[in-house]
């Protein structure tokens, strides 16, 4: 979760070099599929990424109950 929050932040500082402010995004869509899917649904309440993520896609994401939990609750 804290690589693909970076990654998160990186792209949208990307964004933000452009120097057309009307094309810069304030936040991401998340799409996973699988484990993808779990990592979004982090992201979505993840401290340094509440803001900047406001929709997650999953697919065949085993969201109720994980085979392997990765992050520390």
């Amino acid at each position: 979760t804290e690589f693909a929050s970076a990654c998160i932040s990186k792209i949208l500082s990307l964004y933000r070099k452009i120097n057309n402010p009307k094309t810069v995004p304030s936040s991401v869509i998340l799409i996973g599929h699988s484990m993808g899917g779990l990592i979004a649904k982090r992201l979505l309440a993840y401290p340094s990424t509440i803001n900047l993520t406001n929709i997650a896609i999953t697919l065949a994401a085993p969201l109720e109950a994980p085979v392997v939990n990765f992050d520390k609750i």
